[in-house]
């Protein structure tokens, strides 16, 4: 990892007899730029993958609901609001509440969330088991890891109900 392979380099920085102090403590602070600078690329690598699994989960769900034709466009306009989203598959096509894995789904949606909104778990992801209100939201690649194979799961399926609900 990044991690040990910047203190394997400080440890060679401080044990070596041929830099002066100065030249030690120059090297070894460019080097803890180094660190913070690739912590904070790979902690933003992981925002940025947990928002694009979302993202594009949006953009499948409001195809397949246009391609239906099971939707009108004020609905289609109305569903960048959960809840609302929520109740117009409810009506049309089904409680997707109910679809294999909606609770990776929704949990991804929250996080999604958090991450553009603060940063920190909101009462609504505190809602979701692990996660605690106020607490800064880390280990993002984590997540995306943790939740990826569900949420795909979970649009298989609300794709099929759709397919279903055109028939």
């Amino acid at each position: 990892t990044i991690e040990r392979s910047l203190s394997k380099e400080a440890k060679g920085i401080a044990s070596d007899s041929s830099l002066s102090l100065d030249e030690r403590d120059q090297l070894l602070e460019s080097l803890s730029d180094d660190a913070f600078v690739a912590e904070m690329t790979t902690d933003l690598a992981g925002e940025m993958m947990v928002i694009a699994l979302y993202k594009t989960c949006e953009i499948a769900i409001k195809r397949m609901a246009k391609c239906s034709g099971l939707f009108s466009e004020p609905q289609m306009r109305d569903m960048f609001r959960f809840n609302e989203l929520k109740k117009l598959f409810g009506k049309r096509v089904c409680n997707i509440e109910k679809l294999p894995h909606y609770e990776a789904f929704n949990e991804l949606r929250c996080i999604n969330n958090a991450i553009k909104h603060s940063g920190r778990v909101d009462k609504e992801l505190a809602g979701i088991k692990g996660h605690t209100v106020g607490t800064r939201l880390i280990n993002h690649q984590d997540h995306y890891n943790r939740l990826k194979d569900d949420v795909d799961t979970f649009m298989i399926a609300l794709k099929d109900e759709v397919l279903k609900a055109m028939k």
